[in-house]
């Protein structure tokens, strides 16, 4: 079922539960019964204005007919079963009955597919850290030396060779010491891959910016209330301190409120309806850059969309994640390979499709660009989102 079908579907069902027929609806709502045959039975598509017309009619939210969570269910599930490996193959060709009879469990599933992808990504990025981390790596060090000493004292206490009371008494102070060694090595590598509490402490300013940002709904407020940005960064001084990780934070969101001045939410939201998710088509509809198209499209919260930001250098110093495509801070060229092919040229869009694995495989379209700022510094910014026609 395409998604004009879903759409049809769903009026279709709340005309039926409304008792009207389709030439009562068709009236009110100034088309015929013919077109809206067609339309309840996903042959035609139908745009925005004509979805609130029925809405009012039939006296239920647009949303409520709206085929935008049934659609994202059904392009997730899809790529769900397009990426199971092993075991029974899903009835992909049936996953649009699924999700219009039964969204509770089509939302389960897709709720366990995430969960193995996010798990996959904590995965991923603790890998990273073990390998690049030298923080990390000191600990880990400092931990297997001290095992190491624990167990040769250990087993020349228990050997067959007797051993002198004195050297008794100094191997067994030695295994105490060395004790306390190793319960504070371990306590400082649970404080480095933890965090301290409220999971602000990170390994760097960068990790550190991303912890404060959480999931990023601290933002929320500088889509609606003009003027509220200083408060904001007020509170994230309070909470880091003056130093890099603030830097980051105050800078991200002096650019969110500008670019929620320049282009509402609200406005993004209703020119998706004819332009799809289409940053070319977004930035020519509005007349506005493209770098504050990815941004402004990265901030609408049901498009789950990825973000990362990179410096002239190409190092990373911003991340938004998205369910299945984790950027490490370091190595994985490929998935930076946009960015720094943006930073070749500046002004010049990069659109690819990059693919990763695991448990599933996805498909992810990625567009990356460069600016250069006042004063003439470079910053670089990619867009991450499923791979969906827009």
């Amino acid at each position: 079922m395409s998604v004009s079908g879903l759409v049809g579907a769903r009026i279709r069902r709340s005309r039926l539960e409304q008792g009207l027929k389709q030439t009562e609806l068709a009236k009110a709502c100034g088309i015929s019964p013919s077109y809206l045959n067609l339309i309840e039975h996903g042959r035609r598509r139908i745009g925005g204005k004509l979805i609130a017309d029925f809405a009012q009619t039939l006296e239920v939210t647009p949303e409520s007919l709206s085929a935008g969570v049934e659609a994202a269910d059904l392009a997730r599930l899809r790529a769900i079963a397009a990426g199971q490996r092993g075991g029974a193959a899903p009835e992909a060709e049936q996953a649009d009955e699924f999700v219009l009879r039964f969204p509770g469990w089509a939302d389960l599933v897709i709720a366990q597919a995430d969960q193995a992808a996010t798990l996959e990504q904590r995965i991923t990025v603790m890998a990273d850290r073990m390998r690049r981390d030298p923080v990390l790596a000191a600990s880990i060090h400092n931990i297997l030396s001290t095992v190491t000493a624990i167990r040769s004292t250990a087993g020349i206490l228990a050997g067959d060779d007797p051993v002198e009371p004195a050297w008794q008494r100094r191997f067994h102070r030695n295994l105490y010491e060395e004790s306390q060694r190793l319960a504070d090595a371990t306590e400082t590598l649970a404080g480095d891959l933890e965090g301290a509490p409220g999971g602000l402490e990170a390994a760097d300013p960068v990790e550190t910016a991303e912890a404060w940002l959480g999931d990023w709904s601290v933002l929320a407020p500088l889509e609606d209330t003009p003027g509220v940005a200083q408060q904001v960064i007020t509170k994230a001084r309070a909470d880091l301190g003056e130093g890099a990780a603030f830097d980051i934070v105050a800078d991200h969101v002096r650019d969110v409120a500008q670019d929620a001045q320049a282009l509402p939410l609200g406005a993004l939201r209703r020119a998706m309806d004819d332009c799809g998710r289409d940053p070319f088509r977004l930035a020519d509809r509005f007349d506005l850059r493209l770098a504050l198209i990815l941004r402004r499209l990265a901030a609408a919260p049901e498009l789950g969309a990825g973000l990362v930001k990179t410096d002239a250098d190409g190092a990373v110093v911003l991340r938004r994640q998205t369910t299945g495509f984790t950027v490490p801070r370091f190595g994985a060229a490929r998935l930076l390979w946009p960015l720094y092919a943006a930073l070749e040229q500046p002004g010049r869009a990069e659109v690819h499709v990059l693919g990763r694995g695991g448990a599933s495989w996805e498909e992810f379209r990625v567009w990356a660009i460069a600016e250069t700022q006042k004063g003439g510094t470079v910053k670089a910014m990619m867009l991450v989102l499923p791979n969906l026609d827009p």
